[in-house]
This record gives structure tokens, sequence and C-alpha cells, in this order.
């Protein structure tokens, strides 16, 4: 008795958890309600034609706190949901997160520290990697041992999920949240430049980018030298959200200081810009463009 009422406490935990987060996908028609029921009543992100600054996510999350909101569900012009958050493996014991799931949305994990796979057998993913999962991709993480080593490790990433506003737009004339046929999940290795390089101007890299019928997303890492800056003041009619891997970044207008591990988020058409504000250091950061 005392078993099966453990079970029924952890099962209707979990449906509460689904009901309130509003974008897990079962694949039945409340959970597509659910989820279209979530995108229209949402606030807007950050400041109209501004940006919001967030703290450093590995400072949100430690073994007493697996899990903090670096940005809430929200929406803008662009995306019709954006939600971020910071996770810590293992929490509760576990070393990987709930059984394999799925969101509506498309999502993109950052590994900030640690490392963890896709699967118990998967490739190890390590910090500045990334994983881009297709909406509607069972997925889940597990934290793996370093390579060398046998011993699980504390894992720290950061989960990034978004909808375009076009995407919407599609499923309200199709009446349907099916992915694109063949779409998958994609690995993406990258490591930072060494700490020790010094670049004259600064380095890109475009590390993902993934057209879809709707739009696309891309991302890109940024080394700029000491001082530097990235791009002149500027616009763009997308989304914007940079993470800062290395160095102190400075926002531009309004000289924001954005320390390693800040997330930045400028709406599309707001005049943005950054540059390295360390002076002996040179700055990393990857910049996440919601592209239609």
């Amino acid at each position: 008795a005392k078993i099966h009422l453990r079970f029924m406490i952890a099962l209707a935990t979990f449906i509460i958890i689904i009901m309130a987060t509003g974008y897990m996908d079962d694949g039945t028609e409340s959970s597509h309600r659910a989820f279209m029921k979530l995108l229209s009543n949402l606030p807007h992100c950050g400041k109209h034609n501004g940006s919001t600054v967030f703290v450093a996510p590995t400072q949100l999350v430690s073994p007493s706190q697996p899990k903090a909101a670096v940005l809430d569900h929200c929406k803008s012009s662009v995306l019709a949901h954006l939600e971020v958050h910071a996770s810590y493996l293992p929490r509760k014991g576990r070393h990987a997160t709930s059984l394999p799931h799925r969101h509506h949305d498309e999502e993109v994990i950052l590994m900030l520290g640690g490392a963890a796979s896709l699967t118990a057998n998967g490739p190890v993913a390590t910090r500045g990697d990334l994983i881009y999962h297709p909406p509607q991709a069972d997925h889940r993480i597990v934290a793996s041992p370093m390579e060398g080593s046998s011993m699980v490790r504390e894992s720290q990433y950061l989960a990034i999920r978004w909808t375009l506003v076009s995407r919407v737009q599609s499923l309200l004339e199709e009446g349907s949240l099916l992915r694109m046929p063949g779409d998958t999940s994609q690995f993406v290795e990258w490591s930072e430049p060494p700490a020790s390089t010094v670049f004259r101007g600064g380095c890109r890299q475009t590390l993902l980018h993934r057209p879809t019928q709707w739009g696309s997303v891309q991302v890109h890492s940024t080394c700029l030298a000491p001082g530097k800056a990235g791009t002149n003041i500027h616009t763009d009619p997308h989304d914007v959200m940079i993470v800062v891997l290395r160095g102190t970044l400075q926002a531009l207008p309004g000289g924001t200081l954005l320390p390693a591990g800040s997330v930045t988020y400028f709406a599309s058409h707001s005049r943005h810009g950054v540059r390295n504000a360390d002076n002996s250091t040179t700055s990393v950061h990857l910049a996440f463009e919601f592209l239609t």
C-alpha cells in the first residue's frame, strides 16, 4: 500500500509539472492545446527596444538548487516562446534528466561544465559543446565521465528553448505540431580558444545553422582582443541572445558589464553591440540568432 501511495504521489507530481510547464509534449491533443494556451499568455521578453541582462547561470545552480530559470517563459515579435534555464546534474541522486521526453519547442543544450551525453552510450559533450533538438525529438541528458576517467562528474548546462512566430502561424493553418520528416538531433563539438591566445582583432566561427520551413537558428562563437568591439552599434531584424564564456563584455549602448557566464538578450530592431571590457584577456562569447 505504501509503495502504491508513493507511486501515485510521484505520478501526480509529474502531471502537475507537465501542466505547469506547458511545453512538455506527450503526443496528445491536450498537449497541443496546453502549449497553444501557454503561448497566448506570455509576457514580452526584456524591455521594449532594449536588452535584458541576466546573472551568471553557472552561479545559479548547485547540488542544493539543481535547476534555475535564467529567462522565464516570454515572447517577442519574432519568437512566440522563449525560455532559458540552467541545470545541474546529478540532482536528487540521479545522474540523468527524466526519462526520454520531448518538447514542442526547438532546443539547444550548451554545456557549461563537466560532461554529459544524449544517451548512456552517446557522444560525450563537454564545456562549449552544443546539442540541438528539433521539435518533438525524444531526448534526455545523462551525466558522463570525462575522457580518460571512470568517475561521473557534476555537469552544468544551459537549456535554450524557442518557437518562432512563423512556426505558430503554420501550426494554426495546418493544425499540426509534427516536426519535419527526418529531422534529427545534432551534436556540435567545439572548444574555446586557449586563454593564452591573443588575437589582433578577433575571430568568429559558425557552430550551428539549422534551417527549417519556418526559419532557422544560427549559433556562432566570437573572440575579441582586449578592448576591441565586435561590430558597430547596429540593429537586426531578429532576436539575439549572447552567452559570455570568458572575459567581460560591455553591452553597447549603455555600458552594462557582462562578466563570464552572463546571458543577455537583444530584441529585434533594438540598437546593440558589444566590446571586450578587459584590457588583458581575450573574451569569448556565443551568439544565438533566431532567424525568420
